[in-house]
């Protein structure tokens, strides 16, 4: 029973997984997380899907979607006030209605959200190095990072964006003759996989033919890297996603391939019977 409902949406299995990073963030690697916010960004967050799913007749599956945003926002952004996690939560799941192309939204709504509260809001961050730059919690980040990606289909342009950007890294460390120590640091930063395995992933924001995925990839690590090591701007990854967003429609317009729809009970359901059903 269990098996079936995870392979039926893989969204469940990373609400699942995902909710066990906060966990462990909280207990084993002490994040500072105000409960307060945290509960404010879910119920923000989800009456605003409930509210768009009324407004447009939308599946109520797509709960699991904002679920997997409020998510994103709480592992990843910190504010000293109440009331950033709440409009940052409503802004970004509106965002997947507010900005589309051919009825498909282009910006990953958590990295949106993330974005406008650190350019727009006063006493936000991010915290990168909450999950410190070690080895083992590497290893096992990408491990299940690798795991949900794959089970997207959307493991392809993680690992291209890590072999771009670490790519680049390595020529760096090089050039500049620093340690090989340094670059190791740098590859398994936490905020680094978290990115590549969770955010860039997301298949409903990356492009859909793989040649697509490839120039995105390489887009998007070189400018992670120029905004990191030569604007020095902090969190670049993530400035570098939203600000390449707009390149998805015109490569998925370009170089045409079937589009991702997530499959929940029904569709799985219908799909056995070989009939397409839109989510």
């Amino acid at each position: 029973m269990i098996h079936t409902i995870l392979k039926s949406d893989i969204r469940i299995f990373q609400i699942i997984v995902m909710s066990l990073l906060l966990g462990t963030g909280v207990f084993v690697y002490d994040f500072t997380l105000n409960y307060q916010q945290v509960a404010l960004t879910f119920i923000a967050g989800i009456l605003s899907q409930i509210f768009w799913i009324h407004h447009l007749g939308l599946n109520k599956s797509s709960l699991l979607s904002a679920v997997i945003t409020c998510l994103g926002l709480a592992l990843l952004l910190r504010a000293n006030s109440l009331w950033v996690h709440p409009l940052v939560s409503v802004i970004a799941i509106s965002s997947k209605f507010w900005f589309q192309v051919s009825k498909k939204h282009f910006f990953n709504p958590s990295a949106f959200g993330i974005v406008l509260a650190l350019l727009f809001f006063p006493n936000t961050w991010l915290s990168p190095g909450q999950w410190g730059s070690t080895t083992s919690s590497g290893i096992w980040l990408a491990a299940i990072g690798c795991l949900i990606a794959s089970r997207a289909k959307r493991i392809d342009i993680s690992w291209l964006y890590l072999f771009f950007y670490l790519g680049g890294l390595f020529i760096r460390n090089l050039y500049l003759g620093y340690e090989i120590e340094i670059f190791w640091h740098s590859a398994s930063s936490g905020s680094l996989l978290l990115f590549a395995f969770f955010m860039i992933s997301d298949p409903k924001t990356s492009p859909d033919h793989i040649f697509g995925k490839i120039i995105l990839a390489l887009i998007i690590a070189t400018l992670s890297l120029f905004m990191q090591y030569y604007l020095y701007i902090t969190n670049g990854h993530i400035y570098a996603l939203i600000g390449t967003s707009f390149f998805v429609p015109l490569l998925n317009k370009w170089i045409q391939a079937e589009s991702f729809k997530w499959r929940n009970n029904e569709d799985f359901r219908v799909s056995n019977n070989h009939l397409n059903v839109h989510s």
